[in-house]
């Protein structure tokens, strides 16, 4: 046995399996117990060669150089001897996701509270304004991939770079697309090879909604369709017209959906919109207030981590003058022209 295999054989015997936490197309995450510290770890295992582990283990490598507290480091890894061979990934075992809170509130007929929808969206922003300093964009920033620290404090962590990629001049192929339906930001529902900073921003935009109404009509809409997601998008972000995206005409799947879907719904209110999403619950300022910032046709046009933290620390300190810090105000639209 080579030195290369009895480290790795070492390594991996340090931590005990116990439970599946989760499947999916990269393999599976369970949690186990690290026999050195007595910790509780995740573990995530991908069947190489895997495009998807191998961009991982390099963001971590990134990361291992230039952490955050809003993103999840890695803690260890190792390879397996089976066949085929499995890559190791180890980190710290979050107690929940943004996710899980999310369907919980669904399930309650609620949205979370104003102070929870305004950390949560904080630090995710946060770790999204880090990763994307360093140049590069996480690609797939769905709930599932916001794990939440156990403790009282809550923290946000983002996690899963599979998809993650330089974000100068990176082509995908759209055959083979990386994101989760609901997050997908629309240049790329729409074909658009390119995939830039501004779909991380596009994702945290409907993070924010969902926080912040309860409900999201695309949410579980699959890959395939894309039409019913679109019609979905037009009725809550308005119209796509020359002056909302310029340019949206030259995107390969524009003329194949255009003729199949209205694009041009009559023009009202983003606030409103959000709020007939889910009219028992009058929707959270603070979760509107950056969908709205990020949720826009036009890339350019969406706001960057950094705007969106400037606007949540400028409007934090007004609302608990107005309201106290234990308050949790919420929109109040009496009548929108239009709508």
């Amino acid at each position: 046995m080579t030195m290369c295999a009895l480290l790795t054989q070492g390594r991996q015997a340090r931590y005990t399996p116990l439970t599946v936490l989760g499947k999916g197309s990269y393999g599976r995450v369970y949690h186990a117990i690290d026999r050195l510290t007595n910790e509780s770890v995740a573990i995530k295992m991908a069947q190489l060669p895997s495009p998807s582990a191998e961009r991982e283990l390099q963001s971590y490598s990134v990361l291992t150089r230039f952490p955050c507290p809003n993103v999840v480091t890695l803690r260890d890894y190792f390879l397996d001897e089976g066949r085929p061979p499995h890559l190791h990934l180890v980190y710290a075992l979050h107690a929940t996701t943004v996710w899980d809170t999310y369907r919980a509130c669904v399930a309650r007929g609620e949205t979370v509270s104003e102070e929870t929808c305004g950390s949560y969206v904080r630090d995710i922003a946060t770790g999204l304004a880090h990763w994307h300093s360093l140049g590069l964009v996480h690609g797939d920033m769905s709930m599932k991939n916001c794990l939440v620290a156990a403790g009282t404090t809550g923290l946000v962590r983002i996690a899963d770079f599979g998809s993650a990629h330089s974000a100068h001049g990176f082509l995908l192929n759209p055959k083979k697309e990386i994101t989760t339906m609901y997050v997908r930001a629309p240049e790329r529902i729409f074909g658009a090879e390119m995939s830039t900073q501004a779909v991380d921003a596009w994702a945290l935009g409907v993070i924010a909604l969902c926080l912040s109404t309860g409900a999201c009509p695309w949410i579980d809409f699959n890959y395939g369709e894309e039409l019913a997601v679109v019609a979905s998008l037009v009725k809550l972000v308005g119209p796509i017209t020359a002056s909302s995206w310029p340019g949206h005409e030259d995107l390969p799947k524009w003329r194949e959906i255009s003729t199949q879907v209205d694009l041009l719904p009559a023009p009202c209110f983003f606030l409103a919109r959000a709020a007939a999403l889910h009219p028992q619950n009058q929707p959270l300022v603070c979760g509107v207030e950056v969908s709205e910032m990020c949720m826009r046709w036009c890339p350019q046009e969406r706001s960057s981590m950094q705007e969106v933290l400037q606007r949540l620390q400028s409007s934090r300190p007004a609302r608990e003058r107005r309201d106290g810090p234990s308050s949790a105000p919420r929109l109040v639209i009496c009548k929108v022209m239009g709508s």
